[in-house]
């Protein structure tokens, strides 16, 4: 599934910061503006995100449905509103 999440942040730098710290639970591959997050443990999915203006463009697969809730909760409590649209 293939989605955007627009949401206001000060600058993409923040959005990539926010990435690299969002959780020791999962393993973070950073590519500069292109990051994969995966599990150490428990139900595989494999969640990509590359950092766009306005917001997150992203694609997921697997068991990545409580992710994707913790991951929301991070996401508002850090910049707020977030709108999710199908890309």
């Amino acid at each position: 599934m293939r989605q955007l999440f627009r949401f206001n942040a000060p600058a993409e730098t923040d959005v990539a910061e926010f990435l690299r710290g969002f959780s020791s639970a999962y393993q973070v591959e950073d590519g500069g503006d292109f990051f994969v997050l995966r599990p150490h443990s428990g139900p595989e999915f494999v969640f990509d995100c590359g950092v766009v203006p306005g917001g997150l463009l992203t694609s997921r697969s697997g068991e990545y449905f409580h992710f994707l809730g913790v991951f929301l909760e991070a996401l508002t409590g850090q910049f707020g509103k977030v709108e999710v649209e199908d890309a």
